[in-house]
């Protein structure tokens, strides 16, 4: 992943993070990502400057471990009728980019607004979005 771009690495370091509950190391990520340990410590801080909540853990012997904010983890959202709606009817959009990271993740947000709308909804839904 040498060749990433600044933008592609950021991503692939929350994600990283979102998965690793535990922590990480800044060695870690640096070897998952194939980058300069430096940099990794550039990247989050800008990502905290950004209002990510990156913290970071001393553990035994002064290990350090860096994680997400569990508000940041799962924050919660509340979505109205419409806004549900407006999100199950947009996924026509984003199936291009199914395969990709943000087609698996829209296709988990996609399971969570189903279970909340309701069999008629979605019936009603389906039917308006053809």
């Amino acid at each position: 992943m040498v060749d990433d771009t600044p933008m592609t690495r950021h991503f692939n370091l929350l994600r990283i993070l979102q998965r690793r509950t535990a922590g990480v190391t800044i060695a870690e990520l640096a070897d998952e990502l194939s980058a300069n340990q430096k940099t990794i410590r550039r990247d989050l801080e800008f990502l905290r400057m950004q209002g990510i909540p990156i913290v970071s853990l001393v553990h035994a012997r002064g290990l350090k471990r860096w994680s997400l904010d569990e508000s940041w983890r799962h924050p919660p959202l509340n979505f109205t009728y419409e806004e549900a709606a407006a999100l199950y009817l947009g996924r026509l959009f984003l199936e291009p980019m199914i395969g990709t990271p943000f087609g698996m993740a829209a296709q988990r947000a996609w399971v969570k607004i189903r279970s909340t709308l309701g069999p008629l909804a979605l019936e009603y839904l389906d039917r308006f979005g053809r």
